[in-house]
């Protein structure tokens, strides 16, 4: 099941996103961009749509993208990786963004999720960036 995000989500999220810091995140200005505070600020942004997938009332997958059409967080648990949740995370992102005026679907991916973007139609528009503590990759997607 996919809903929305809350407050008392917050846990479950810092707990699957932790294990995947050191994929992107080069220093501790990049850490902390995944602290308890700033993943409950980005909840709580009007501008922001954060989902949580659900099993057996586990989050095991999260997408969130920021207004109009930029994916800001993209993780499923890696004991769940293969098993599609991904992929609904993403089908349901795509009709929300579809519904609002927009061409292309933005990103800053890590190095390790670019083949998964990829996959999912995106295309690197730029080298490796490393900025602000990240390390990252820009890709795009165009809707058709």
């Amino acid at each position: 099941m996919i809903r929305q995000a809350t407050a008392q989500d917050l846990n479950q999220i810092l707990a699957l996103i932790h294990p995947f810091i050191d994929d992107f995140a080069v220093d501790d200005e990049g850490r902390e961009k995944f602290s308890l505070q700033m993943i409950q600020q980005l909840i709580e942004q009007p501008d922001i749509h954060y989902f949580v997938y659900l099993q057996a009332s586990e989050i095991v997958g999260v997408m969130a993208y920021r207004e109009p059409a930029h994916i800001v967080h993209f993780f499923v648990k890696e004991e769940q990786q293969g098993q599609g949740i991904g992929r609904a995370l993403w089908n349901h992102v795509q009709v929300v963004i579809n519904r609002v005026d927009t061409q292309i679907i933005t990103v800053n991916s890590s190095c390790f999720a670019e083949k998964i973007y990829k996959k999912m139609g995106f295309e690197s528009v730029s080298e490796v960036i490393e900025a602000h503590g990240l390390r990252f990759i820009k890709m795009q997607k165009h809707i058709v």
